[in-house]
């Protein structure tokens, strides 16, 4: 489903205008297939796993009457895409010559995962999968993919003469790729049953602090000069790119 709003209006009439224009969407997926059992007999090709049911109550129960900690469900787990778009523009018309344009882009996509199959810290790896026919793990342990932008922009577009133009413009991006979590503070904690994976349960093991942050400066200026059927550019260009991980 989606959800459209704009806006536009004419702030001073015929020289300050703004626009705004707003979208929400969200897209109905599965992010884990596998559920608890109420016997404790697996049945991979229906995404049963062995884990019961009883024993994820029994554990989720205990920790929330001892550490005051919710493990989330172990019946329903977030899974829904979804994407939010906000674009906000301010045009100024300065005078016959010159036009200012101001503009905010801001763009969120996310997207939900299962905890980490198998790795550990340090290097070793679980023998069966946290979500798989012999583990289960509950929805405050699942993670999500944000990617997240933030965009400005300055347009100046000046008409010097009948034959000279100039731009200058000057944007700078804020590009977040992070991973959420619907769990508040909490170690994450694998239970295991003969030797293999059975239950797990906490914040996503690799998710905290988790991300990649980049921010790009572009500036540039260009003076265009016009001859009839031809037309002269020159200018000059910058950019800048940070990326803190």
């Amino acid at each position: 489903n989606k959800i459209f709003e704009q806006a536009k209006e004419a702030i001073v009439k015929n020289k300050l205008f703004f626009f705004v224009n707003g979208e929400m969407a969200k897209t109905p997926t599965i992010a884990n297939r596998w559920r608890a059992s109420t016997n404790g007999v697996a049945d991979p090709d229906n995404f049963i796993s062995r884990t019961t049911e009883s024993d994820m109550k029994t554990v989720s129960d205990f920790v929330k009457s001892k550490y005051g900690y919710e493990t989330g469900s172990y019946t329903s787990f977030p899974a829904d895409e979804s994407n939010y778009e906000l674009l906000a523009r301010l045009d100024w018309n300065i005078s016959n010559k010159h036009r200012l344009a101001l503009r905010y882009n801001y763009t969120k996509n996310r997207s939900w995962i299962s905890p980490n199959a198998s790795s550990m810290d340090g290097g070793t790896r679980m023998t069966e999968a946290r979500m798989s026919k012999a583990s289960m793990a509950f929805a405050n342990s699942m993670y999500s993919m944000d990617n997240l932008v933030h965009s400005y922009s300055f347009d100046l577009n000046s008409r010097l003469s009948d034959k000279l133009s100039n731009q200058f413009l000057a944007t700078y991006s804020k590009l977040d790729d992070l991973r959420g979590s619907p769990s508040v503070e909490f170690p994450f904690i694998d239970i295991l049953k003969e030797g293999q994976a059975y239950m797990s349960l906490g914040y996503e093991l690799f998710t905290w602090n988790n991300g990649v942050h980049n921010n790009v400066w572009n500036i540039k200026d260009e003076l265009t000069y016009y001859m009839g059927n031809h037309k002269i550019v020159g200018g000059i260009a910058y950019e800048y790119k940070m990326a803190d991980n």
